[in-house]
């Protein structure tokens, strides 16, 4: 039986129903192996772009001052230059490489009004490094706190990650929980001591001694370090990072896919792990001290019934503004300029309109059916990018609630228990909102058909004419809401897709927990044994399922 076996089973056997969802994701991720993505991270200013732009000798991304990068950018082989855009919506874009500052820079896309999901860029001189993925990503630290969500939220796809920490403020408490995360998803974590052409060269060593130390303190493990500069001796830098990183992993990539699924393995068993020392140490308990461990533990501010209902308020704050925010971009907007353009768009047809009452009336319909789908379908398109972004902030809401509960959860764990929980990935999938067909409900209700010959059109014509031209601000009106109300369905129900997510993922947690605390039905022994089992096959190497 190989690890992923053995955790299933055990998992099953303990009701331990959140690592048996976390064993799900490993499964599902393990068959994604198309590219091997090492993620560039760092604090605001480390260095990451300009350390990519040099390894692949092209000003290729943007760098600056000010916080730069705003968006997820990866860079792979491609038998020609060029990027595409990925937007929320999940339509794409092909652009020049020379327009990658519009769509993944904080100056020309301010806090992502684009809706820009990721980009990728194509280039031929990666073919050495094939299949490895570049991914520069948002610096940690900045005042722009949305570019942080977006790079945490891609920790969970790192396959190997260089973390850029900066000579001249060398090894911050946020570079250490960075390193921490990233090691927590990937053995291939590597270190890059960046802009060290600013400082001695007696400086340096022990700026680099300091480094190793700390970390090697901190997580018992020698992580390696490069020194790195784009400048001076940056050439034979540059060589020594290929030689020793970038080479050997692109020729051993599918064994490289396979330590991390290993590695997201053990993760996951530890977590397992400490599920059962929980269960062992509560089982050494009194009857009446068992009871009350899980309420010392699962607090007032972490029962269920409480996150429940702040969940519940920040999905009904979103769902309570998307009606607003769809009339402002769909109808707000553009009513004013809509009535004017299909005013003087009706005045040209209308003269071309000949017959009687119900014949102009009917070309009328036509014409006003026609236009107002394609008129009303170049707004949504227009738009289309910031309605998609809604159901977004949302994700990214959840998100950061569920990474404070989990926090929160093992605070109280390791206060009570001294027992350290593994944070562990949080996944909430997002359906891809869909645009809904456009419909024209029926313009008149009335049976003209009947009433034509009542009408003489050469004196009422004028008339007739001035009433279709008044009526053009009440049919964008009528129509927009039509298909305001049917995105405000389709967006709220992708909001409340999520939300359920979200309670689900902190039922599943708070249920392993209070399984592990009440959880009689085995003796000491039992609980040993299954820790005993899970900790020999961490140490072992496991097939793949």
């Amino acid at each position: 039986m190989n690890l992923f076996e053995q955790i299933e089973t055990i998992a099953s056997k303990q009701k331990m129903v959140s690592v048996l969802s976390q064993l799900e994701n490993i499964r599902l991720a393990n068959h994604e192996r198309d590219y091997l993505d090492i993620l560039v991270l760092g604090q605001f200013k480390a260095g990451k772009s300009s350390f990519i732009n040099h390894l692949l000798s092209n000003n290729l991304l943007p760098t600056g001052v000010l916080p730069v990068t705003a968006i997820i950018t990866r860079v792979s082989y491609g038998s020609e230059t060029k990027a595409v855009v990925s937007y929320f919506d999940e339509n794409r874009e092909e652009i020049t490489i020379n327009r990658l500052t519009e769509f993944i820079s904080e100056t020309e896309n301010p806090e992502n009004n684009k809706k820009v999901s990721v980009v990728d860029v194509f280039l031929p001189a990666m073919k050495p490094l094939h299949p490895i993925r570049l991914v520069d990503t948002p610096g940690l630290g900045s005042i722009f706190t949305h570019n942080s969500k977006v790079t945490h939220h891609w920790m969970g796809r790192i396959k190997a990650a260089i973390v850029v920490i900066s000579a001249v403020q060398p090894l911050s408490e946020n570079d250490v929980k960075l390193i921490a995360e990233a090691a927590e998803q990937s053995p291939k974590v590597y270190i890059l001591l960046s802009k060290t052409d600013l400082v001695a060269a007696n400086e340096l060593i022990q700026i680099s001694h300091f480094i190793k130390d700390k970390l090697q303190s901190t997580f018992q493990h020698d992580f390696e370090l490069f020194p790195y500069s784009i400048n001076g001796s940056g050439a034979d830098l540059k060589q020594a990072i290929l030689d020793k990183i970038f080479n050997p992993l692109a020729k051993t990539s599918k064994q490289v896919q396979q330590e991390v699924y290993h590695h997201k393995l053990h993760f996951l068993a530890k977590k397992a792990i400490s599920y059962l020392e929980i269960n062992l140490k509560v089982l050494r308990q009194k009857e009446d001290e068992r009871k009350q461990l899980e309420s010392q533990i699962i607090d007032e501010t972490l029962n269920l019934k409480y996150i429940r209902q702040e969940l519940t308020q920040i999905g009904n704050s979103y769902k309570e503004a998307t009606r607003d925010l769809l009339k402002t971009l769909l109808l707000e907007k553009h009513t004013q300029n809509l009535s004017k353009e299909l005013s003087d768009s009706l005045t040209r047809e209308f003269d071309t309109w000949h017959g009687n009452l119900a014949k102009v009336t009917h070309q009328y319909e036509k014409w006003i059916r026609e236009t107002m789908i394609t008129t009303i379908k170049q707004v949504e398109l227009y738009e289309w990018k910031n309605i998609a972004g809604h159901p977004g902030e949302a994700y990214h809401h959840f998100n950061s609630y569920l990474k404070n509960f989990r926090e929160r959860l093992n605070q109280n764990i390791k206060k009570i228990l001294n027992i350290d929980m593994p944070a562990g990935q949080i996944e909430i999938k997002v359906t891809p909102l869909q645009s809904p067909p456009i419909h024209i409900s029926r313009t008149f209700d009335s049976h003209i058909d009947m009433l034509w010959f009542f009408v003489p059109m050469p004196i009422f014509k004028k008339r007739i004419k001035k009433h279709f031209l008044n009526e053009i601000p009440y049919e964008i009106e009528k129509n927009s809401y039509r298909l305001i109300a049917q995105l405000t369905d389709n967006i709220n129900r992708i909001i409340d897709e999520m939300q359920q997510q979200a309670i689900n993922y902190v039922s599943h947690e708070l249920e392993s927990l209070a399984t592990a605390i009440t959880l009689h039905q085995n003796d000491e022994s039992d609980v040993q044994q299954m820790i005993e089992k899970l900790t020999k096959a961490v140490s072992t190497k496991t097939k793949q399922p």
